[in-house]
């Protein structure tokens, strides 16, 4: 069993929102950059954001939903390594920002980066 990566650098988009939602709106959008990253075995998270930046307080969001997709594919059978997955923006909204959000919009951006471009290496 081979272990899952990209090729070289892509930037994936990632968005969720919706503004009316039963149990109230959500608000997520950020771009991430996945790159191979050939000597480190596992997956490494980079926040690339400003210190000073108004999404710092959702990064970790961001981060748990990037650890949710790669859990999810060991347990498939399909394990993601050899990548570095950096945060390059992400956009707040001050009411509709919620953290699951953040984290379903990691989940399918990690999905649809890997469903285009995903290979498989020794």
């Amino acid at each position: 069993m081979g272990t899952w990566t990209v090729a070289e650098e892509i930037h994936q988009p990632a968005r969720e929102v919706c503004w009316t939602a039963s149990g109230g709106s959500r608000f997520a959008l950020f771009t991430l950059a996945l790159a191979p990253n050939p000597e480190e075995a596992g997956v490494q998270f980079v926040n690339r954001l400003a210190s000073d930046d108004d999404g710092q307080p959702w990064v970790q969001f961001v981060e748990e939903g990037v650890g949710e997709f790669v859990e999810q594919r060991r347990r498939e059978g399909k394990p993601i390594g050899r990548l570095c997955v950096s945060l390059l923006d992400l956009a707040v909204h001050p009411i509709d920002s919620k953290p699951r959000a953040y984290r379903v919009a990691a989940v399918k951006a990690m999905q649809q980066a890997f469903e285009s471009y995903g290979v498989e290496v020794e």
